[in-house]
């Protein structure tokens, strides 16, 4: 849901003026925001709790109001792997060198034959 305020052009007219203001009120971009809204919450109570105490000429552009659904992968699929002891890593570490070193003599052997 995209929320709009108009400009602060727009805001600073007064009522002499009110018939330059353009109708509906443009919306400035730089302050433009977007909601998710749970999809157990009306959208208009939503706007009255949570955005007009803020910014009471805020309004709905309903020509930008996406309707869908954000699956949290991480929280839903993520399975927490407690890491391997240091001690554990530290033994793996010393049996690779010890593979490492012979491999290293069996191919410095063969070269000297």
């Amino acid at each position: 849901m995209t929320f709009s305020l108009p400009s602060f052009r727009t805001r600073a007219m007064n009522l002499e003026e009110s018939w330059l203001t353009p109708w509906p009120p443009q919306a400035d971009s730089s302050k433009r925001d977007t909601e998710s809204i749970p999809w157990t919450e009306d959208i208009e109570a939503y706007m009255q709790k949570n955005v007009l105490p803020y910014a009471p000429d805020a309004w709905i552009d309903t020509k930008k109001t996406k309707i869908g659904y954000e699956i949290p992968f991480t929280r839903e699929f993520y399975k927490y792997v407690a890491p391997r002891k240091s001690e554990e890593i530290f033994a793996s570490l010393q049996e690779l060198e010890k593979e490492e070193r012979e491999l290293l003599n069996s191919i410095m052997n063969h070269e000297s034959e």
